[in-house]
């Protein structure tokens, strides 16, 4: 079956040139014996619309009942997290600011200290007496 019809000549550009564009054609065919049409419909060629995809998603995404199950296990993780009395146990200290922190290195009294502007971190140690400063 072929259909022929009078259309425009229009540009329709290629996504890899950085825009799409949907193309309705619409068209009437006559036919003597309806009940000879079959139509079939192959879903290796049918698309959704771009507007149809963004729709779903936006659905999706508003939804509260959307990955339930992940939501709970990042909730269940947080709260565990947050009663652990040794979650932070290395963490020594941090600065008002939040840009320098203190982490305890190991049980040798040894520390480190990075400064989170820089990313420079130091280690602080105690050598013969005098406190150190090095640059790891």
């Amino acid at each position: 079956l072929v259909a022929i019809g009078n259309y425009p000549e229009t540009y329709k550009p290629v996504l890899s040139q950085g825009s799409g564009n949907d193309m309705y054609i619409r068209f009437i065919m006559e036919v003597e014996n309806v009940d000879s049409v079959q139509l079939k419909i192959d879903p290796a060629i049918v698309l959704a619309s771009r507007k149809y995809v963004d729709d779903e998603i936006t659905t999706h995404d508003t939804s509260s009942a959307a990955h339930a199950d992940i939501r709970q296990a990042i909730t269940d993780n947080i709260s565990a997290h947050n009663t652990d009395a040794t979650a932070h146990s290395n963490l020594f200290s941090i600065s008002p600011q939040g840009n320098t922190a203190i982490y305890r290195e190991n049980a040798n009294g040894e520390f480190q200290i990075k400064d989170r502007a820089t990313g420079i971190v130091y280690r602080l140690f105690v050598e013969n007496g005098s406190i150190k400063l090095e640059v790891v």
